[in-house]
């Protein structure tokens, strides 16, 4: 009987914590590294104004996140920049958009992140599709991941709580008047280079 009750509770685990806030069974893999953010926020400059809500929303619940307009570390290469965010950050969230897949150093970003789960064994990505793109539309490695692993669109239900669901479950804390550095050195690099040309 207890056998039974457990695997209902695992099953409806997504539930349990919709409606009490609670992670049955999940727990906080990244325990034991040394991780500065507990999201690292992947975005083109010109979807900053639809990024900012989003923001506001996980700052306001505790979550640290590292933000390229205010955390990258001046006088860094902007490459190395970008792999120890992700390296730094518990998880990536990658905020597609049209703007992002023409940007080469968002894409430089995506691969990177996807290199970084391939290689560590780990799925520590989150893919937000804003804006309805065809398929056909994106890049190929793009494509490949979209039709591999299941991401998030900004209109389906319960987007908020998914999301939340889906990062690390020990905040790390709100730290904007606190200096947290990114990781330093080349780290990033043991992970391999994205493809920029994609």
């Amino acid at each position: 009987l207890l056998i039974s009750a457990l695997v209902v509770v695992y099953k409806r685990r997504f539930w349990f914590y919709v409606k009490y806030d609670l992670h049955p069974f999940d727990r906080d893999e990244c325990t034991n590294e040394d991780k500065r953010f507990d999201i690292f926020l992947s975005y083109s400059s010109d979807d900053e104004e639809h990024v900012k809500d989003l923001q506001n929303y996980l700052k306001l619940r505790g979550y640290r996140i590292c933000d390229h307009l205010k955390d990258f570390m001046i006088g860094e290469n902007i490459f190395d920049n970008m792999g120890n965010a992700i390296i730094s950050s518990k998880r990536t969230v990658c905020f597609i958009t049209k703007n992002f897949i023409q940007s080469k150093f968002c894409m430089f970003e995506f691969g990177m992140a996807v290199n970084v789960d391939m290689l560590a064994n780990r799925k520590r990505l989150i893919v937000i599709m804003q804006e309805d793109i065809e398929k056909d539309d994106l890049p190929e490695n793009m494509t490949n991941y979209v039709n591999s692993f299941t991401y998030l669109t900004r209109d389906c239900p319960l987007f908020m709580k998914r999301l939340t669901y889906r990062l690390a479950q020990n905040k790390l804390g709100e730290a904007d008047d606190v200096n947290v550095p990114l990781l330093a050195g080349n780290d990033h690099q043991n992970y391999g280079a994205a493809i920029l040309d994609q």
